[in-house]
């Protein structure tokens, strides 16, 4: 078993969510935040990035059988993602996964919290930032 932080389209209710409610081993440990990275809209779902120390990122914390880990992390590498080992607000350790693509600031998800309305939210292209 090990720990993973999800703050997208794995949190419960949102489209990548079975990946994780499939397993009935799996199991919600708790909600938090993590800090030091900022959350940005990519598409239909965010990533995040490494930033102040200030800025967190809201968080749900999952026990998940290797079998789950292993098919999340394939996922997640496959979208140009990687793993990071991280802490949250209370403490508890586990993995979360940070976007290593381009991100556009115009992006930036105000207070760190993906919601059902950021999925509907439109993406502003690199070219526009400048």
């Amino acid at each position: 078993m090990k720990n993973m932080f999800v703050y997208g389209s794995l949190k419960k209710g949102f489209f990548n969510h079975s990946f994780i409610s499939e397993n009935p081993q799996n199991r919600l440990i708790r909600k938090g935040f993590i800090l030091g990275y900022k959350l940005y809209l990519l598409c239909s779902y965010p990533g995040i990035r490494p930033s102040s120390s200030d800025d967190k990122v809201f968080v749900e914390l999952y026990r998940l059988t290797d079998e789950s880990f292993e098919r999340i992390d394939l996922l997640e590498k496959r979208a140009n993602y990687a793993a990071v080992k991280v802490e949250d607000d209370a403490g508890k350790e586990g993995t979360v996964y940070v976007y290593n693509g381009e991100f556009n600031e115009k992006n930036l998800v105000l207070f760190g919290n993906w919601t059902k309305n950021n999925e509907k939210l439109n993406i502003i292209p690199m070219e526009d930032s400048k």
